[in-house]
């Protein structure tokens, strides 16, 4: 039996970006290399190395590089950096020192010391300085000053929109970066428990917070009463009054403008702040996690820049850390290949983390905003740096979905927080909605301050072990850090709230003295020890075993007397060795011994308790991971630390990076010098998987930079060999130098279309004379280069451009006259010469010219050029033929599978442009059968995921015999049959859901060809079953019900004329409502989301009308002489304009609209009246007259002599009883119905009996 597996994957393209870190994945942009996602690490590699070049050059145009700026590390027995043999050798523009430590890291401040940043004058030599020092036995390492991007008890203030903080599932309303209203409701209880947490601990108010970004709005109402002030520094007095080296650095520093205004512009660091200490329980509507500390603001990113420096970074780390910062959060970074690449970048910035961890100060980091899986070969800096006080956070929302751009990883990233929609402050009194990894940090950064405040023993350690053992762990955030969770903060500051007593130790006096607890003195006669703080006496005997109790941090005694409630804390692990290895199969390579060492207050050295997870293996390609873990005596886990073993099939090329101007495929720099001087190279690196940094190995080939007395252009090429003989790979990438006149520009000409020699110089250009009525127009292709002037500021002249006719033989000359800002001029001159062309071009075959292959096989001809002497692009085009010489169709084309025995013809032929046709060439396919026992062929398959998810395609056997073609499932052995014709199969599958899927076609001599394995999904899309409109004025609810067989959608959306999507209430049962629409018609469709969109419904329309107003209540009163009518009035669509009340002579205008008061005055006496009410709305449409009322005005009481039986008759007086008369109104007493009486009426239907009427 034969098993031929085929390989048909396609592998999509994945591109490193991202921004600042607010809204939709912004966190700062690093290197932005274009590279393809691969499972191989080597066809990465080899991706990444294929792109990377003309990007280099694209960071040096941006200054991502400090190009002529070397971070050197002195060792310490060696003379000062100014005595340095090797940097004597050039020429220095500055000797900079980083901050110097003088308060917390005074104890390491000699280490800080022997770091200095070195600035090269321009045109320095860099890469030869980066070489020598690299050599020079007094340096520890060299780096270049490299780029890093941006990485965004219940107070009266906590918002709906702080869900990060509280998640009761509460639907919210906002509005992105980009102006769309966005609408989403979250899951309950999916939050840090912030509420349930501030019972134990809301104030970090001794707690410094260092926030290391763009600067700090510190005038921000939500943030100016928690900014940190330096103590020992007086404002705007011009002087460095705390002798820390900055002046006036009351709130912190701007390193990156170096001045003492870390105010911020961008907004980053405000949005950051906000989240980690935005005042609390001030009824502003926001809060942060801390309600009350100390944000120090240092700024590191300039007001309109995109980019961090290494520097900057460090002065920044090693200020916070010596001026008392507890904590700092830094949502900055960069993404690498791998730990050796960024290894080279990221040593100066260690070692800075490094000494804050010695100062006490948690660094928080956010992970980055790529998607990357850093389990992978990527590595995310200064996050992924293997430091005990690093937390590396990854961002998460409002469903403990990990958020779509964050990087992930159980190795490299340790914890997960919210960070899709956080609302936080910005900048001049205002507030956003931001998402990304930055926005997850400084939720971490604000937990910590409160633990910080709330047991300030704890080391950066035993906080970062903390916050990730006590964190959430939902299933779908399991492999996305190496905690699996998510902040809580109430778990987080329930673990450190205390036990019963003070933290105890129990060992000898000699440990006591090596652990820091105890210290020692020594006479001739004995040594004496002592507890440090107390100064208790311990005894005599370094052996004797004694208890100290550690009542207030750092002052043991032999009794107990708790200042602070002890914590038993989590142990700390510490790596041995490389983080990161690289490995050719087959070599040898053990781990150190230990591979890591832990150890835990109360149980001392436990690295005998390490467990280790995974292995390696040398004969095996792979990319391997170690994982070291420990837990105490108490049962507290410490955050595990990973290593990586990479595992080649083969040694990839060495590679070359270029600082400064570099000339690539997509960009080509121009490096200028002056003629006659020595060139100095602006620096590089040499690197290589397996051998390291191997930048002193690095030269140039055919270096033509020895005579620079000409003028002109040069390109070189830089070279490197590796251990094994391996050249570099990033030959094609090139430094163009122009040696220039000290003052006159250079003109560089070249031939106008020749694409192929854009490089060369061409002072005469020779082409053909077209056919009449056929031209070609010429211009003329140069740049003008100049030490002083950018050609773009030149004053450049062309003559005789337009004069070149194509038509007609002959010469013509083009002039070109540059004069640069200081008025030197350069004139070239190009001839252009026009022949008659009678040279046909040539052919020249790629392979060989006669090829034997087996029926069956897959054949790609390699084919071939066609060269011109003065055609650039002579028009090609093939032919092919039987064994007859008969044309026929492309017999390999489009299968490329030789699927028929005989000989085959490809004839090559050129014709240039002026009709010269070439000597045509031939090349003779033979296919032969050598045996019919071949495997069968997948000519083409299709794997379609989704809602119409199918697996189709076309097989067949050479042979003719095959016999099925099957689909197996998670390689459970069952294989199943399709459905079709071996030439057009297809498979749909009965099932939902995601599995991995594998094809095979089998022939009758039992022949297997089986495809790899792919990723499947069959998906139940979301059926919208039903949906109507129901308008009530300009309020339309569009309602309906949606299914799904998965039963799992997690929203509808509707679209309203086109517009964006919103989100509504319920799923399988939902409505949404628009309120305010215009009148007119108007359309609407719906989707419905569970993983993904399900197509949307057609369009519907429906029609939002006017509708007329009413009134609906009145009551009319006479007031003196006037009528006043009182009453409500209402209009469906709410555009009610007004109420007015029409009499025989006038129409009179109310007063408001929907309760109204109208008054007709002047009533004349004994004028009859006839009134009505009218509504009138926006759109002009009226009710009907309402309300018609009739009346005789009477300017006096009407007196009226009748008999009572009258009075009754004209409803002024009622019977009762029978018999007895009543006035209506008053109720006066009338006597019988035969009587007479005089009544007057006081008031309408008010009737009064008088003696006589007057």
């Amino acid at each position: 039996m034969k098993i031929n597996k085929t390989f048909f994957g396609c592998i999509a393209p994945l591109f490193l970006t991202g921004a600042l870190a607010h809204s939709t994945i912004v966190q700062s942009k690093d290197m932005n290399f274009g590279i393809s996602e691969s499972n191989n690490y080597l066809e990465s590699y080899n991706t990444y190395i294929e792109n990377i070049t003309p990007r280099i050059s694209q960071l040096s145009e941006k200054s991502k590089k400090k190009s002529y700026q070397l971070i050197v590390k002195f060792k310490e027995s060696y003379a000062p950096a100014k005595e340095n043999k090797t940097l004597k050798q050039f020429s220095i523009a500055k000797i900079k020192d980083l901050y110097k430590p003088s308060k917390k890291l005074a104890k390491v401040a000699y280490l800080i010391d022997k770091i200095k940043v070195i600035s090269f004058a321009k045109g320095s030599n860099i890469g030869k300085a980066f070489q020598d020092l690299l050599k020079d036995p007094a340096v520890e390492y060299v780096a270049p000053n490299h780029a890093y991007e941006l990485q965004a008890t219940t107070p009266n203030d906590l918002s709906e929109q702080l869900w990060g903080l509280n998640n009761t599932g509460q639907t919210r309303t906002f509005v992105d970066p980009y102006g769309n209203t966005q609408t989403k409701t979250g899951t309950t209880d999916v939050d840090i428990d912030a509420p349930e947490a501030w019972d134990i601990n809301h104030d970090a108010s001794n707690t410094i917070i260092a926030v290391i970004d763009t600067g700090i709005d510190y005038n921000h109402p939500e943030l100016a009463a928690n900014i940190w002030i330096n103590p020992g520094e007086i404002a705007d007095n011009g002087i460095d009054d705390d002798g820390n080296g900055y002046i006036d650095d009351v709130h912190g520093y701007d390193f990156a403008d170096n001045d003492s205004d870390p105010i911020d512009v961008q907004g980053h660091g405000t949005h950051c702040s906000g989240t980690i200490a935005a005042q609390g329980n001030n009824g502003n509507d926001i809060t942060g996690i801390a309600w009350n500390t100390q944000l120090m603001a240092l700024k590191i990113f300039g007001d309109n820049e995109e980019f961090a420096y290494t520097t900057d970074i460090m002065n920044a780390i090693l200020y916070a850390a010596d001026m008392g910062a507890k904590v700092s959060n830094n949502s900055y970074g960069s993404t690498n290949l791998n730990g050796i690449l960024a290894n080279i970048y990221e040593k100066p910035v260690y070692d800075a983390i490094s000494a804050a961890n010695e100062a006490g100060m948690l660094f928080v980091a956010a992970a980055g905003n790529k998607g990357k899986d850093l389990d992978t070969h990527w590595i995310s800096t200064p996050s992924g740096l293997e430091l005990p006080n690093i937390i590396s956070v990854a961002a998460s929302d409002h469903n403990d979905e990990p958020a779509i751009f964050t990087n992930y990883g159980k190795t490299l990233v340790d914890i997960a927080a919210p960070g899709v929609d956080i609302y936080s402050t910005l900048p001049g009194n205002e507030y956003g909605t931001w998402s990304g990894t930055s926005m997850a940090g400084p939720h971490v950064t604000g937990a910590a301050a409160l633990m910080v405040e709330l047991n300030p023993e704890l080391t950066p350690a035993e906080i970062k072990a903390f916050l990730m053992n006590e964190s959430d762990k939902p299933d779908s955030l399991a492999d996305i850090s190496g905690s699996g969770g998510r902040l809580n903060l109430h778990k987080a500051l329930s673990a450190i709230e205390g036990g019963d007593g003070c933290q105890n130790f129990t060992s000898t006096n000699d440990e006591h003295v090596a652990n820091g607890r105890a210290t020692k003195t020594s006479s001739w006669f004995y040594s004496t020890y002592y507890a440090v703080g107390s100064n208790e006496s311990l005894g005599y005997y370094g052996t004797t075993s004694t208890t100290l109790y550690e009542n207030s941090p750092g002052y043991f005694s032999k009794i107990e007397d708790c200042q602070v409630a002890a914590v038993d804390a989590p142990p700390v692990i510490t790596l041995q060795g490389d983080l990161e290895k690289f490995i050719l199969v087959g070599s040898d390579y053990t781990l150190p011994t230990p591979a890591a060492t832990a150890f835990d207050r109360e149980d001392g050295d436990i690295t005998a308790s390490i467990t280790t997870t995974g292995s390696f293996d040398l004969m095996t390609e792979g990319r391997y991971i170690i994982t070291y873990n420990v837990t105490d005596s108490a049962g507290n886990k410490a955050a595990p630390i990973s290593r990586f073993i990479n595992v080649l099939e083969r040694d990839t090329p060495p590679e070359v990076f270029l600082n400064g101007e570099v000339c690539g495929t997509e960009v080509c720099d121009v490096m200028k010098m002056q003629k006659d001087t020595v060139f100095q190279d602006p620096g590089y690196l040499g690197y290589d998987l397996i051998d390291g940094d191997i930048t002193e190995d690095v030269f140039i080939i055919d270096n033509p930079m020895g005579d620079t007395s000409e003028i002109g252009l040069r390109f070189l090429t830089y070279d490197v060999t590796d251990s094994a003989g391996n050249h570099s790979a990033s030959q094609h990438i090139r430094r163009f130098v122009a040696v220039l006149d000290e003052n006159e520009p250079h003109i560089w000409l070249r031939q106008y279309g020749n694409f192929n020699e854009w490089h060369k110089y061409a002072y005469e250009f020779t082409t053909w004379k077209r056919p009449e009525g056929k031209s070609w127009y010429y211009r003329a292709d140069y740049n003008v280069l100049d030490l002083n002037t950018e050609q773009i500021d030149m004053n450049i002249t062309v003559t005789g451009e337009d004069a070149v006719d194509y038509n007609t033989a002959g010469d013509y000359t083009v002039e070109i006259t540059a004069t640069d800002t200081d008025g030197y001029s350069t004139t070239a001159t190009q001839i252009v010469h026009v022949v008659d062309d009678v040279t046909p071009p040539q052919i020249y075959l790629n392979g060989e010219p006669e090829v034997t292959i087996e029926i069956g096989d897959y054949y790609t001809d390699l084919g071939g050029r066609a060269v011109d002497d003065l055609d650039f692009s002579p028009k090609t085009s093939i032919k092919y033929y039987d064994s007859e010489w008969n044309e026929i169709e492309a017999p390999f084309h489009s299968t490329q599978i030789a699927l028929e025995e005989g000989t085959f013809y490809i004839e090559f032929l050129a014709e240039d442009g002026t009709g010269n046709q070439a000597t045509p060439q031939y090349r003779t396919i033979h296919v032969v059968r050598s045996h019919w026992d071949h495997s069968p062929i997948f000519n083409s398959y299709r794997i379609r995921s989704g809602y119409t998810a199918e697996i189709s395609g076309h097989a067949f056997d050479i042979d003719g015999d095959l016999n099925r073609v099957e689909i197996e499932f998670d390689e459970d052995g069952n294989w199943l049959p399709v459905q079709g014709t071996f030439e057009d199969w297809i498979y749909e599958p009965d099932f939902y859901g995601e599995r991995t899927v594998k094809i095979r076609a089998v022939d009758n001599n039992g022949n297997i060809t089986i495809t790899q394995s792919y990723d499947f999904a069959s998906r139940a899309p979301v059926i919208i079953e039903s949906h109507n409109v129901q308008v009530t004025g300009t309020t339309a609810v569009i309602s309906g019900t949606a299914s799904d067989e998965e039963n799992d959608i997690e929203k509808i959306q509707v679209s309203i004329d086109f517009g964006p999507y919103i989100d509504c209430e319920g799923t399988t049962s939902w409505s949404c409502t628009f309120a305010g629409l215009s009148f007119g018609t108007h359309s609407y469709r719906v989707r419905g989301k569970d993983k993904y969109y399900s197509p949307s419904t057609p369009y519907r329309a429906f029609i939002v009308s006017a509708n007329a107003p009413q009134v609906d209540s009145y009551d009319y009163t006479i007031e003196g002489d006037s009528l006043v009518v009182t009453g409500t009035a209402s209009d469906i669509d709410d555009d009610l304009s007004k109420v007015e009340l029409t009499s025989e002579s006038n129409t009179i205008l109310c007063q408001g609209t929907t309760s109204f008061t109208c008054t007709l005055p002047n009533l004349v006496d004994g004028t009859t009246y006839t009134v009505s009410l009218t509504a009138t709305d926006d759109q002009g449409l009226t009710s009907p007259e309402t309300g018609e009322y009739t009346f005789t005005y009477s300017a006096g009481p009407a007196c009226i002599t009748a008999t009572n039986q009258e009075h009754i008759n004209a409803d002024r007086a009622n019977l009762q009883y029978g018999v007895l008369v009543y006035a209506n109104g008053s109720n006066n007493y009338l006597g019988l119905t035969s009587a007479t009486t005089s009544l007057e009426e006081t008031s309408q239907g008010y009737w009064a009996k008088v003696n006589v009427c007057n």
